[in-house]
Parts: C-alpha cells; structure tokens; sequence
C-alpha cells in the first residue's frame, strides 16, 4: 500500500517536546514534535551554535527583513522543512 512507506518511522518523533530557549535575551518556550528539534539541533550543530543562538539569529535578521512572524514555532517547522528540503538535499528524498 502506497501510504504505508509515508508511516514507516518512529512513533517518538511526533512527540512534541516543549524547550525553554533564551532569544535574544528573554526566556520564552517552544513546543515542537521531536523530529523538528532534532533537525533544528543538526542546523546549530552545523552553524557550530547553540540552539538559543541559531534562533536568536533568525529571529534578528526576519526582523531586520522586516517580516513580522505571527507564530514562530510555525515559522521553526517551516524552517527545518526547508532545510531538509532545500539546503540539504540528501535529507529529501525524492519518491519514484
């Protein structure tokens, strides 16, 4: 069955996990499914910065672009999507 190939992972990483991060200064909490933290930690692993600094740099520079983000932890999702997809290619597998 063609769905069954979308479903073959662990179940552990739609866990969402709430991490408390230092942006910019101030403490605030992000609540994401694991599989996005693990993606996010290899972006800051990559970077060589911590992830309060990985995110404080992109909360600086859309800010700076000048694009509001109404809901950052969208916006973080959105962000590692694309990294798997876009920056790093052999992450995204194409389907044939």
């Amino acid at each position: 069955m063609l769905a069954i190939k979308y479903c073959d992972f662990p179940p552990a990483l739609m866990k969402p996990v709430s991490r408390s991060v230092r942006v910019n200064g101030l403490n605030t909490c992000f609540r994401l499914e694991k599989i996005y933290w693990d993606i996010i930690y290899e972006i800051a692993e990559t970077e060589k910065v911590s992830i309060g600094t990985l995110i404080s740099k992109i909360d600086i520079t859309m800010r700076l672009k000048e694009n509001d983000i109404p809901n950052f932890s969208g916006f973080l999702r959105v962000m590692a999507t694309h990294y798997c997809r876009d920056i790093k290619p052999s992450a995204y597998k194409v389907i044939s």
